[in-house]
């Protein structure tokens, strides 16, 4: 297993226009078909907003892929409890592989390694992308610790399936594409902490295994400087963008929706906005997102029946209200979690704040 190598910025480019191009190309035909008939039904009209929304994250990968290897990116180490990463990011899909009636095995060891939280992020969610986009009828996912040289494993495995017979349940043809931008992204980030990553067909099945040299059951010395005070290495709650993450707004007003937007432009989070806590449900039905973040005058009880039905599926999604006065930033337990509450006045500093706080901690 070897680091894998740069991506050409012509071929990256030609893959971003390939995919957004096939995704718009649907939708556009779905647009004509509604010009023609005047008429659409919840299931188009829902498969509509799913091509748009995948053609725009065919771009925000591009834009992680080229910002990742980016040589003015830094790295933060810290600890990264990888196999409660990899878990979250499972059950943040949950929907998603059941939709595609892929059945996930999963046996995770304990592990901890050393890494940029933000781009193991990247990375896990990537991946796991990837897998939902080629899976079919199976995913294997297994952490473990390889003895010699001592370090943690993250492998991924599900049955391989002829080119010429694709998937019926994919969206379209440009995801089965396997060097998609999905991959890309996880090459780039695997590339810029110096992680191993192969992928191969053998037995049947497609593997793909990422290896973790810096395990921290590997250096005693690493430990040590991880341990130690937040004056000798950065803290994990800092202000570098969390690229890539998706996070749902609910508001109606349109003032206030313009001040979240402005208040997070630099963190690079994909942002969707909804008018209701009824229109929030039926978004979430077609797949979750990282965070919602919502207007308490939303009405804040039907946002807490809300939250208490998607964490039945997600535990870890994480949940932001943004109240009209108060403190710029507090904490307050809602059904057994806490609940990140940051004031209007304060927003432009307050939110940012919290969402990398509850990203990173879910993360």
């Amino acid at each position: 297993m070897t680091a894998p190598a740069s991506t050409d910025p012509s071929e990256l480019l030609a893959l971003v226009g390939s995919e957004s191009a096939a995704l718009l190309g649907s939708a556009l035909e779905r647009v004509n078909s509604l010009a023609h008939s005047g008429r659409i039904d919840r299931a188009g009209l829902r498969a509509l907003r799913e091509e748009i929304e995948r053609a725009r994250r065919a771009a925000m990968l591009a834009q992680q892929i080229s910002r990742i290897g980016s040589d003015r990116v830094r790295l933060y180490e810290e600890k990264v409890d990888i196999a409660s990463m990899v878990k979250d990011g499972l059950q943040q899909r949950t929907r998603e592989f059941e939709n595609r009636g892929i059945l996930i095995r999963q046996l995770l060891t304990p592990l901890t390694v050393v890494g940029d939280v933000t781009v193991m992020f990247a990375m896990t969610g990537a991946l796991l992308d990837w897998c939902q986009e080629h899976a079919r009828d199976q995913l294997d996912v297994t952490l473990e610790l390889k003895e010699w040289p001592a370090k943690a494993m993250l492998s991924c495995a599900y049955p391989a399936h002829p080119p010429e017979q694709p998937d019926a349940g994919a969206p379209n043809a440009a995801h089965l594409e396997v060097n998609s931008l999905s991959w890309r992204l996880v090459e780039a980030c695997a590339r810029k902490q110096l992680l191993e990553l192969d992928r191969r067909e053998a037995g049947g099945k497609v593997h793909v295994e990422l290896g973790f040299p810096k395990t921290l059951m590997t250096s005693v010395e690493l430990e040590t400087m991880l341990d130690a005070g937040p004056d000798d290495r950065p803290s994990r709650l800092n202000s570098r963008p969390l690229a890539g993450s998706h996070v749902l707004i609910v508001c109606a007003r349109r003032d206030l929706r313009v001040e979240v937007r402005e208040a997070v432009q630099s963190m690079g989070v994909m942002l969707d906005f909804v008018g209701t806590v009824e229109e929030a449900r039926e978004f979430c039905a077609g797949g979750l997102p990282h965070a919602i973040v919502y207007d308490a005058s939303a009405g804040a009880s039907a946002m807490h029946r809300l939250m208490a039905e998607l964490r039945t599926d997600a535990q870890a999604l994480s949940f932001i209200e943004i109240t009209e006065s108060g403190k710029p930033l507090q904490v307050q337990s809602v059904g057994g979690h806490e609940l990140p509450s940051v004031s209007r006045p304060s927003l432009r500093e307050s939110l940012p704040t919290a969402l990398t706080m509850e990203l990173t901690r879910h993360g």
